[in-house]
């Protein structure tokens, strides 16, 4: 079997699980079951921010722009968190005051749905449905598109980034589904924008990675993973405030089980890192 196939087959299961995950979500309420899948999320999007995407745009721009002066990838990331973070909060006022009357309501410490992070937001619920998973698709033709700069084509590369990737991916969708589950939005709608989003990263692998495809200049590749590397910071930022942030009422077990399942996110990210290198 040749590498293409094995990575074809990598890529079909990676969707199967991805699209499972997302739409058993539907069917759970917000419980410790979401929050631990939350803060998994949220530790495996930020070290794939700062050890996979950073080290990659730093590799790139250090070893085929060495004329530029200033850290350019660092600029585009910090740009496009920036930029995520004021759409967030420029909606105005009246998310932050229907929060603040949240934390102050008798029995809130216990209430799992202020754990949605669309749960304050003033966009109507079916656009912001519909706009998250517009954001998310192409955040992973971007993430493809990183891989291909970053993955050398040989088979320890292949299985260290998807081992680590599919099970940021399985839990990155089973956690979408449980953060949009309120939407009024269609099923068919749901499945298309899910369908599109599970599979958008290794199509665009597969489709890019090709020798007449190799040409793509080296400042593009930088630019892309930087581009990946912001946009994981803000996801993975946002769900770690929703989950660590907030006011509740943790018990211990809890609060161990949140924490460790951030740390061994962290870790089995570390450990990819490693045996890619």
């Amino acid at each position: 079997m040749e590498l293409k196939e094995k990575f074809l087959i990598f890529s079909i299961a990676l969707f199967i699980a991805s699209l499972l995950c997302c739409n058993l979500s539907r069917f759970f309420r917000p419980g410790p079951l979401m929050i631990c899948a939350q803060s998994f999320a949220s530790g495996s999007l930020i070290s794939l921010a700062f050890l996979t995407y950073l080290a990659d745009a730093i590799n790139i721009y250090n070893s085929n722009l060495d004329y530029l002066k200033y850290p350019e990838h660092l600029y585009i990331a910090l740009g496009v968190f920036v930029l995520f973070t004021l759409m967030e909060h420029i909606p105005g006022s009246q998310s932050r005051l229907s929060m603040q009357d949240s934390m102050n309501s008798e029995g809130s410490t216990r209430d799992f749905s202020h754990f949605l992070v669309h749960h304050f937001s003033t966009v109507p619920s079916k656009s912001h449905f519909i706009i998250s998973y517009l954001f998310l698709i192409a955040n992973a033709i971007l993430m493809g598109l990183a891989l291909l700069c970053s993955v050398c084509c040989d088979k320890k590369n292949i299985y260290a980034v998807f081992i680590a990737y599919s099970i940021a991916k399985m839990v990155e969708s089973f956690t979408l589904g449980l953060l949009l589950q309120s939407s009024q939005s269609k099923l068919l709608i749901f499945w298309v924008l899910t369908t599109i989003y599970s599979i958008a990263t290794p199509i665009t692998y597969i489709s890019f990675n090709y020798p007449e495809q190799k040409n793509i200049g080296k400042r593009a590749q930088g630019i892309l993973t930087s581009i990946s590397m912001g946009f994981f910071l803000y996801l993975g930022i946002l769900l770690w405030r929703a989950t660590f942030l907030l006011p509740f009422d943790w018990r211990k077990y809890e609060l161990f089980i949140v924490c460790a399942s951030f740390a061994v996110a962290i870790i089995i990210q570390a450990v990819s890192v490693i045996d890619y290198n």
